[in-house]
């Protein structure tokens, strides 16, 4: 087995023992209920804002946390004289997340929908979002060793960066969305509801927008990381 195998392995275990997959679990029971609950149309335009802002957002605080409680218990000082490469590690962090909020978003949809959705663009809207946040997460939370500050400026940061999501319930719709990241996200997964497939254009742009976003959010994070946690570990 890979070292990366390894690792992500060793990451999904964690996660269980901190109980990360019962608060989904429990969050995810939630959801369903309260979509059940609201009257259909509602549920058309609410579906795709919870699959948005829990499975794919959820990451961005959950990275920062883990990142915070490992400097904390002095897990990366030993992690880092092991043969596992600091970007091993990262990439494992990021993919058992972006697995978690993926299998969460699906069950959701099944649970609601049925197979009446798209698979072909719910799982690669969210677990490229998904991506994508956990970077951004772990490069600011670089710069962070107290958990609450982290979450504070985590939060302003989500607010700005979801910024799109007003055009979801109609308060404000602008071509300027277009330059932020979660515009192509919100393409994506409302697509995989809506009874419309988006245009071509609007595929192709949620797609090469994410990916181009996920390689600069990868390089800051690695980057960040290389200067304020692995050096400073020594």
């Amino acid at each position: 087995m890979s070292r990366l195998a390894m690792c992500l392995t060793n990451d999904v275990r964690l996660q269980l023992r901190q109980g990360f997959y019962v608060a989904y679990a429990v969050v995810t029971a939630i959801y369903v209920a309260i979509l059940w609950m609201i009257p259909e149309e509602a549920r058309g335009l609410f579906l795709p804002f919870l699959i948005f802002s829990d499975p794919a957002v959820a990451g961005f605080f959950f990275i920062g946390a883990l990142l915070v409680l490992e400097r904390d218990d002095r897990t990366l000082q030993t992690l880092f004289v092991t043969p596992l490469s600091p970007r091993e590690y990262l990439l494992s962090k990021i993919l058992s997340l972006t697995i978690m909020g993926t299998v969460t978003s699906l069950v959701i949809s099944l649970a609601v929908r049925g197979l009446d959705f798209r698979v072909w663009l719910l799982i690669p809207g969210v677990a490229l979002t998904s991506i994508l946040f956990v970077s951004m997460g772990i490069a600011i939370s670089t710069r962070f060793r107290v958990l609450n500050r982290y979450l504070v400026i985590a939060g302003l940061g989500i607010g700005f960066i979801c910024v799109p999501v007003l055009s979801l319930f109609g308060f404000v719709d602008s071509p300027l969305f277009y330059l932020w990241p979660t515009q192509a996200s919100l393409i994506l997964i409302q697509g995989a509801y809506s009874d419309q497939l988006p245009p071509s254009w609007a595929l192709g742009y949620a797609f090469g927008s994410l990916f181009l976003w996920i390689g600069a959010a990868w390089w800051w994070a690695t980057r960040w990381f290389d200067r304020h946690v692995v050096q400073s570990v020594g």
